[in-house]
This record gives structure tokens, sequence and C-alpha cells, in this order.
């Protein structure tokens, strides 16, 4: 009877011992993980809002960020909004950051920002992925999106992804006060009244064509929101001349608006706004992304 009540106990301790170093290796790789200008944090973040509060979460790349301002929303019209972007996220990133959010709330609306909709690719580069992945929590969602996204990655990388404090853990001396701060990012929004005049570059081109894998997480995303009672919509913000690149992308949103309208799904096309809805000349901080005055206007 002493052996297995020994035996108890070392297992116990053992457990415990364990716990409690996932749990300073989780605070730790929170501490040291690079903080790229604050997009991480607009996911990290988004684990301290309460349970069952958010009412609408939006998905996206920088343009998600710059373009909508939850602060109007709550402050003009009392709804509560999160932004989960990050920098040149894609349309797979943001399929995956809709399942890990669904875990935690239940939002009554989606809102898919679109300017990455053209890149067929599961990620752009190992820095817009970390900044998306590194601030998920441990867990199924975050696991299979290693294994989708990493599949030839080697062990030692993978590990890197799931303990991001094996990847930072050289940081300790670059540490400055910012990383020991939680920065709530007005709940993801970006704050900015920088200001860039140009002129709105029109749409006289052809819709382009849908990439097909994009299409398929696009469409994973719709049908997740509908299984939960949820609305999605999507939103393109405009943005001003940038040569082959810009038809290139405004092309995607070209084609997009009439597959969402089989579909059903409001799509907010904002370079086909009335004249002077936008104005070029006041309203971005850019040539890609809008400032205060912009986020205002989208985000009414």
């Amino acid at each position: 009877m002493m052996n297995e009540l020994r035996r108890v106990k070392a297992i116990v301790r053992s457990f415990c011992f364990i716990l409690v170093f996932l749990m300073l290796l989780q605070r730790s790789s929170n501490l040291l993980r690079l903080k790229n200008g604050g997009s991480t944090d607009r996911i990290h973040s988004f684990y301290d809002i309460p349970e069952g509060t958010l009412d609408v979460l939006v998905l996206g790349s920088s343009h998600a960020y710059y373009g909508f301002q939850p602060g109007v929303l709550w402050n003009e019209y009392g709804i509560s909004s999160h932004v989960m972007g990050s920098n040149k996220q894609s349309v797979a990133t943001s399929c995956f950051l809709l399942k890990e959010a669904l875990k935690y709330q239940r939002p009554k609306v989606v809102l898919f920002e679109t300017y990455l909709m053209g890149i067929d690719d599961l990620y752009v580069d190992e820095g817009c992925l970390r900044q998306a992945v590194d601030s998920m929590r441990l867990g199924s969602v975050k696991h299979e999106l290693i294994q989708e996204f990493l599949p030839e990655a080697s062990w030692k990388d993978k590990l890197s992804y799931y303990v991001p404090f094996l990847k930072y853990h050289s940081r300790w001396s670059e540490l400055t006060s910012d990383d020991f701060e939680k920065d709530y990012f007005f709940h993801g929004g970006n704050l900015d009244f920088g200001l860039k005049e140009g002129e709105n570059p029109g749409l006289d081109f052809p819709p382009g064509e849908l990439p097909e894998r994009n299409l398929i997480y696009l469409n994973e995303m719709i049908d997740i929101c509908r299984e939960n009672n949820i609305l999605f919509a999507a939103f393109a913000t405009p943005y001003m001349t940038l040569g082959a690149g810009y038809e290139f992308r405004q092309s995607m949103n070209l084609a997009l608006e009439p597959w969402f309208a089989d579909r059903d799904i409001p799509f907010f096309f904002f370079q086909k706004e009335p004249e002077g809805y936008i104005d070029y000349k006041s309203d971005f901080r850019d040539e890609t992304h809008v400032n205060y005055y912009g986020q205002e206007k989208i985000t009414a």
C-alpha cells in the first residue's frame, strides 16, 4: 500500500513539474517572440476578449487593420469587434484563424478582407507566417495549420512553431519595455494619421481568374460560418496607383464581385464607391493603405 502511494505521489509530482515547465515555456515564448510592429499581438490580444462578447471578427492582411477601426464601430454603434489581422495574411491563414477564433467566441459577423486573394500560396514567407502562428495558443488548430503548411519541414523547424521559444531564445539582450507590456491595438485596429495624396486609378480592365486553392479555403470559411449561424461578409479597401500590381489585385476583386453575388454574400468593394466617398487627397497614409479618416468611412 505504501509503495502504491509513493508511486502515485511521484506521478503527481512529475505531472505538476511538466505542467509548470510548459506554462513557463509558453510565457517565455510570448515574451521573446518578435512583435513585428504589433501584427502578432492583434492575434495574441484576441484571447483576452471576455468570452461571448465579440460581435464582429475581422480577418485579413494589413488592409484589414489599416482599413477597419473597431473603436469607430463601438463608439458610433455599440458593436464590439476585433481585427485578427497580420501582415500579408493569406486566405489559408485566415481560414485557420477563423477556426481558432470560434473556439473562444461566437461573433454574429465574420468580415474577410480580400487583398491577398490573388496570391496562390499557403503563406507568403516565414516572417508573415510566424506573425500569425507564433501568437496562436497551442492546440489542435495550430497543430493542423503547421502540418498542412509545412509538410516538408524538419521536425526541429516544426517544433519551433509549436514552441516559439526555440526560435527566439537569443532575444534576451534585445528586449525592451514594449515586450513586457500588452498592447491591445484598439482591438486590432491601427491608428494612423499619415497623409499621401493621389488619385483613383479606376477599374478599366477585365476580371481576373481566382486561384482555385484560395477558393477552397474561402468556401471553407463560408461553410464554417453558415454551420455556426454567422454572417460571412467581405470587403476590399481602396488603394491608389500601383501599376500592374494594382490591376492584378483589383482584377481579383472584379472577379469576386459576381462570385459573392451568386452566393448571396455581402461584398463591400470600396474602389467602386461613388466619386467623393473616399477622398484620394486626404484619406490615405500611403499608396496602398487608408489613414484614420479613410478608416472612419470604411467602418461606417
